[in-house]
């Protein structure tokens, strides 16, 4: 099965979007697509031009977020040259599109006297949605040689990304302002991979280098107003405020953001008049409750969470004896294996069978947590829920049950 990772190979457990973008986190990018849609997305690079997407979606799966499929730098920097026109030939006045444009999306010529081949279509993406994404690619960390720019108010804003092949075969950078939109490819032409040879460390110095010989853009890109509106964020979740968010704020948004639902991770619990312990209609009456509101993320997510903001209070223990019989707040969740995993498990370098590594987060990592595959005990885990194993080839099913008697369980699939 595909089990991305991070290019600094750790984790966050929650991360807002943007930064997700700027920082190039693979694991987030999977999820939002596993979440959007792989079909969708497969026919959105095809109407965008990436010409490398020939192949049924199947075919890529979820790598195709990450560069799963082939694009030329210049199908790549045609994409981001449409974002940019999409926003500046939006009439702020009338909001909408110039009406002598009715795609931005379209090709690169090489001759700039060739006129472009434009489609009829609806554009891809809308005018706020560019914008939002080129603000978000304005906080990519620089390169060393440009670690300062963002303390000079007279440098110029530009909004960027590099990537790397896998192999570290070649690497590319791209930069847009409301002006210009350089791309940059650096690589041997035997496609020989290389230390170093990364888009941050060999292109994206170039990049800088071309956009200081450049004149500035007079002002960055504008939102289109009648595609932005306003709304009640939570201020933990970055989520659409719901009713349970103490904190919010209000901040512009793109429209379509409206459609997207409201925090999930703000729940009502009951404790007692200290707020020591969380308990239950077994041990309490309901006048002795003091009912909170409570940020409480999935027990995976907070495991890594937690690490990295201070501020994260985990939930209160149930007080003895007051533990409900259905308690809507999952204590464990399987990290992996992933739901319906197909799992390759190579030998090792003696002929060996190799292991396959299960993991999981529980909210009380001291608690004690028993493993069983195909109801055969496998071990048990405290504090580190990780565990070794090799499965037979086939069909399986990994059963999880803790000393307080929750219990998970997962399909998976077992291949040499």
């Amino acid at each position: 099965g595909f089990s991305p990772e991070n290019y600094n190979l750790g984790y966050d457990g929650a991360v807002p979007a943007n930064r997700a973008l700027a920082r190039s986190l693979n694991i987030p990018a999977v999820r939002m697509l596993s979440d959007y849609g792989l079909h969708r997305f497969h026919r959105e690079l095809q109407l965008l031009g990436i010409s490398g997407v020939s192949q049924p979606a199947e075919h890529y799966g979820l790598t195709l977020v990450l560069g799963g499929c082939e694009g030329s730098l210049f199908d790549i920097a045609s994409v981001y040259a449409s974002m940019a026109r999409t926003v500046n030939l939006y009439a702020p006045v009338l909001g909408e599109i110039d009406a002598n444009i009715q795609n931005n999306f379209f090709k690169l010529n090489y001759l700039a006297n060739k006129k472009p081949i434009q489609s009829k279509q609806a554009p891809v993406m809308s005018a706020a949605a560019c914008a939002y994404t080129l603000d978000a690619l304005v906080e990519v960390e620089r390169p060393e040689t440009e670690v300062a720019w963002s303390f000079f108010t007279s440098d110029e804003k530009i909004a960027w990304k590099t990537g790397t092949s896998f192999g570290f075969r070649d690497g590319w950078a791209i930069g847009v302002t409301p002006k210009f939109v350089v791309a940059v490819w650096t690589g041997n032409a035997n496609g020989e991979g290389r230390p170093n040879l990364t888009g941050l460390k060999a292109s994206a110095p170039i990049l800088f280098d071309v956009f200081n010989f450049l004149p500035n853009a007079e002002q960055w890109f504008s939102k289109p107003k009648n595609q932005v509106t306003t709304a009640k964020i939570c201020s933990e979740s970055g989520f659409l405020a719901s009713v349970y968010c103490d904190h919010t704020v209000t901040k512009e948004i793109p429209e379509t953001g409206l459609q997207s639902r409201s925090c999930p991770y703000h729940k009502i619990i009951h404790l007692n008049k200290k707020e020591t312990n969380r308990i239950s209609d077994k041990c309490s009456k309901t006048y002795e409750m003091v009912s909170k509101s409570w940020f409480v993320l999935p027990p995976a997510m907070e495991w890594y969470y937690k690490s990295k903001n201070a501020a994260y209070k985990e939930l209160p223990p149930f007080a003895k004896g007051c533990e409900p019989d259905d308690d809507q707040i999952p204590e464990m969740e399987i990290i992996y294996p992933y739901k319906m995993s197909n799992i390759f498990i190579p030998k090792e370098l003696s002929g060996e069978k190799g292991k396959v590594v299960f993991e999981i987060a529980h909210r009380k990592p001291e608690t004690t947590v028993y493993w069983y595959v195909d109801q055969d005990y496998i071990g048990s885990t405290q504090r580190y829920h990780r565990i070794m194993c090799t499965p037979s080839v086939g069909n399986h099913v990994l059963t999880l049950t803790d000393q307080f008697g929750n219990r998970l369980e997962r399909k998976f699939k077992v291949s040499y």
